[in-house]
């Protein structure tokens, strides 16, 4: 199926703009897996969707996690991967199309929490904001968060502020890497 969308953005399996398997994200792949199969995780919330990938494989790892998704949808692809994933793993996953910065606002509203938030959205400095912002109302004391794409400069000195701001709790990871990072809400 993916054939038909041979210039996927960057995944947990792929290489940016292919369809092609890669091992660059491995570090990744095991850090989420270590996440879902050592903490007590029912809820996910994944700020990003794309194509699926990462939430595919939550799904995989943790038989009964739920996952909710925002995402843009920009992307021809996303739909119709949202779908197919919902309809593998019914009444796991629901989907949110939409800016994050309109989405997370309604779920603060509901008094929605999580356990673990994956934050792998839009790039842009007020994005990345109100993303992590947003994020720590929808934690509740021992969420954790998993910030992506810190290898990006202005990325990981939004996180670092928020993270001594709000005296978050830093998380060790399995595998060491400098393109996420692992913390809690105390």
């Amino acid at each position: 199926a993916l054939s038909f969308y041979p210039h996927l953005e960057g995944s947990l399996f792929n290489d940016h703009l292919t369809t092609t398997t890669s091992s660059t994200y491995r570090d990744k792949q095991m850090n989420i897996c270590n996440i879902l199969l050592t903490n007590k995780i029912d809820t996910v919330l994944e700020i990003g969707f794309n194509a699926g990938f990462s939430t595919l494989f939550m799904l995989l790892t943790h038989p009964t996690v739920k996952i909710t998704c925002v995402d843009l949808g920009e992307h021809s692809y996303t739909i119709p991967c949202y779908e197919w994933l919902s309809k593998q793993f019914p009444n796991r996953i629901e989907f949110f199309k939409g800016n994050s910065q309109d989405i997370l606002p309604t779920l603060i509203e509901k008094q929605k929490t999580y356990d673990f938030i994956h934050i792998d959205g839009g790039h842009a400095n007020i994005c990345v904001f109100h993303d992590i912002q947003n994020s720590l109302k929808l934690s509740h004391k021992n969420t954790l968060l998993l910030m992506d794409d810190t290898e990006q400069q202005h990325i990981a000195l939004l996180w670092s502020l928020f993270y001594s701001y709000y005296k978050l709790i830093e998380c060790p990871l399995l595998v060491k890497t400098d393109r996420h990072h692992l913390a809690m809400n105390p």
